[in-house]
């Protein structure tokens, strides 16, 4: 072990804080406890997770003791509960084929998030929740090509491509969540226990997990269930609500074609009694009274649907109660994300998402400011190459972020909310992103200030590194990428990407490119989807990485073949690609690869993907421009 034993005290307490939860919550106890029952020559559990020996990246174990940022707590304590899950979901109850993988990954993504908000309750997890798992699900499951929860598997080459973390384990995760939200928590457990006892050291599938839940909730939930984890995408529910009277229509959300025949039985989760618990009709009308509240819709979140409220004066109201804080974080963060899913369709105006974050300055919760985040990069994207648009964006985030920045400083008080930790990082990026010369020049200071950049705040590393990178040029670029060559620090690493990759100068991006990729790379294998992820985003360093991607195609599939890392990759070089010769460049490299069966959904959905931006970007770019001119 390269890093002192202390670096491992912070995820040893977490994972025994987890196994006491999880024993509690399911009603069964840690499996390992009894050992002898895994030596019986009966034992008939094809386990697919390690018994007790779990292994880790080094980021999602090891934690300097003395300095270390909230979000990387947040993270290890995240992953450690999805793998401890897995002692459960995974070994204790094996699924019985491929086909059921989701039993595994689905129940330890939702569980993670189950046990982190139990333990630590001042972190707000289901903020977190949505501004992440929520948004993974609903972005990519909008294309037709997308697989669903459930896949049938009947060749060994497939199983690797079914592991996509948007859809096995974030929708399934959510589906998961939307079922316990349904039938209520407490015969959720109930029913887990109920799975556990009856299914212990034995293989099952999905039908004897809704066995369990429908003997304890007296509800039925197979065909709700069945429908859900069979069939691929989500639908769009345009909901009209006037004069008391509640208009329910549903079709398939998607993309790239036209919609198609689906229907889903939709748990409306709504805020109003009321409203019916579910929609299973293609359309139907209601009688509600109006109450004190706004009437929403999948209020928390949990649904996997979209919500497309298409009366103008109660839509006002939700963007009212969005802007005023009268509802939920979470229902924010819904909200917000279906408004920008929208937007990409075409059926609202991306403008209508810059006003609300317009009006929402006093927004309080980090998590929605994630939400806030989407929207500027998403305004970035749609004037892209525009000098002056983009000068607008930039003093746009120092707008918005200039009150909470007063407020919250640089220096972070004893006992603080762990949301105004988060937030002021969120905060202090959007002022250095913005180049507020004030932010910039302190930041600079406290560069200078230390003799090493392992003694800067783990919570503010990365932007200080950043906004130096972007300032200094090559010199900064060398320097930073010898300490990422020579540091075992997992935490710092990622830091140094994030900062070396913001970079906007050519000769730096040539040294980059040079040194971190290839033979004699820096950049360890696992990591380097990241990288190019980081690279492509950058409009900077786009083309260039481009380029050395797909001239060394060769020498990446060699490293990575046999590796998830690259069947993401033609994702990750697709991601913020949003102009027609791009789409061309794409297709024409991409497309003979379709034959490699590990790459060719994700190619077929990036492909998608930008052929949905060009035209978000032809139909949006002159409002937002617009708009800019306006406000900014």
């Amino acid at each position: 072990l390269v890093q002192p034993l202390s670096h491992l005290e912070y995820s040893v307490k977490e994972a025994a804080k987890v196994l006491d939860f999880f024993e509690a919550y399911y009603g069964y106890p840690y499996p390992l406890k009894k050992c002898d029952q895994l030596a019986l020559p009966d034992f008939d559990s094809g386990a697919m997770e390690n018994w007790g020996l779990i292994t880790y990246r080094e980021i999602a174990l090891l934690a300097d003791p003395d300095n270390r940022s909230l979000s990387g707590e947040q993270y290890v304590t995240q992953v450690v509960a999805h793998e401890l899950s897995h002692q459960w979901f995974g070994n204790l109850v094996t699924m019985k084929w491929w086909d059921n993988l989701w039993l595994n990954e689905s129940f330890a993504s939702l569980m993670e998030h189950v046990a982190m908000d139990s333990l630590y309750p001042n972190w707000q997890q289901w903020e977190q929740y949505a501004a992440t798992d929520i948004i993974s699900a609903s972005n990519r499951d909008v294309y037709s090509d997308v697989q669903p929860v459930q896949v049938a598997v009947s060749d060994p080459e497939q199983i690797s491509t079914i592991f996509d973390p948007a859809i096995v384990y974030a929708k399934g995760g959510r589906l998961l969540k939307m079922l316990m939200e349904y039938i209520g928590e407490a015969d959720f457990k109930k029913g887990l226990t109920r799975y556990f006892s009856k299914h212990a050291y034995g293989t099952t599938t999905e039908k004897d997990l809704w066995e369990a839940f429908e003997s304890v909730s007296d509800k039925e939930l197979k065909t709700i269930m069945n429908t859900w984890i069979s069939q691929s995408g989500m639908p769009v529910l345009d909901v009209t609500y006037a004069n008391d009277k509640l208009s329910l229509h549903q079709e398939r959300f998607i993309m790239d074609q036209e919609t198609s025949p689906l229907l889903w039985p939709i748990p409306l989760l709504s805020n109003y009694a009321s409203v019916p618990s579910v929609l299973d009709n293609v359309a139907q009308q209601y009688r509600v009274v109006r109450n004190e509240n706004t009437l929403l819709i999948n209020q928390s979140g949990s649904g996997h649907y979209v919500v497309n409220y298409r009366d103008t004066t109660h839509l006002e109201e939700i963007h009212s109660d969005v802007s005023c804080l009268r509802i939920s974080s979470d229902a924010r963060i819904t909200i917000l994300n279906d408004t920008l899913l929208l937007c990409i369709a075409g059926k609202v105006s991306f403008t209508s998402a810059l006003q609300i974050l317009l009006s929402s300055q006093n927004e309080p919760r980090e998590a929605v400011w994630a939400l806030y985040g989407r929207i500027l990069s998403y305004a970035k994207l749609l004037i892209q190459g525009d000098e002056s648009a983009d000068k607008q964006i930039k003093k746009l985030c120092v707008m918005l972020s200039k009150k909470h920045y007063n407020r919250l400083g640089w220096t972070q008080p004893n006992d603080e909310d762990p949301n105004d930790t988060l937030l002021r990082q969120v905060i202090i990026s959007w002022m250095l992103a913005g180049e507020d010369k004030g932010t910039t020049s302190i930041a600079h200071t406290m560069y200078d200030s230390v003799q090493d950049i392992t003694q800067l705040p783990a919570d503010l590393r990365t932007s200080i590194l950043a906004s130096e990178i972007r300032n200094s040029g090559l010199p900064m670029v060398k320097t930073l990428s010898d300490t990422y060559k020579n540091s075992e620090n997992a935490e710092l690493q990622l830091n140094l990407c994030g900062a070396i990759t913001s970079t906007k100068d050519n000769e730096s991006l040539e040294y980059i490119i040079h040194n971190a990729f290839g033979e004699n790379g820096f950049v360890r294998d696992q990591d380097i989807r990241r990288w190019f992820a980081y690279l492509m985003r950058n409009h900077y360093t786009q083309a260039d990485t481009w380029n050395w991607a797909t001239n060394n195609w060769g020498w990446i599939k060699k490293r990575l073949g046999k590796t998830m890392s690259y069947s993401d990759l033609p994702t990750y070089l697709a991601g913020t690609l949003n102009t027609s010769d791009w789409l061309e460049r794409y297709e024409a490299f991409f497309t003979p690869l379709k034959k490699e069966t590990t790459l060719e959904r994700n190619i077929c959905i990036a492909i998608s993907e930008i052929k949905t931006r060009v035209a978000w970007r032809q139909r949006d770019e002159a409002g937002v421009k617009s708009w800019l001119d306006e406000h900014c």
